[in-house]
């Protein structure tokens, strides 16, 4: 959906399940606040590495989830990322 909204400028979401909603919407409340000043193209670069990987690394289930967490961290206010301890 975040692909669809920067790269091919579609701006109709047409998910119905209500909490993929919520977080797409969150998602882009963030970038909004942590990158207002990046251009499209790099965001769209990003997300298209972030997919690639997550593709990669999972076998058809949630693990993305964890490629994303690994790689992106968590957001803990605009412009900060809580990465995981690697000796977890």
């Amino acid at each position: 959906m975040l692909l669809d909204r920067y790269h091919y400028k579609d701006c109709e979401v047409v998910e119905t399940d209500s909490l993929v909603l919520e977080g797409f919407e969150m998602v882009l409340q963030s970038m909004a606040e942590d990158l207002p000043d990046t251009p499209a193209e790099t965001i769209v670069k990003i997300l298209g590495v972030i997919h690639f990987v997550a593709r990669r690394r999972t076998r058809g289930g949630r693990e993305y989830f964890d490629v994303i967490h690994e790689y992106v961290g968590l957001r803990g206010g605009p412009g900060i990322r809580i990465l995981p301890n690697p000796e977890e």
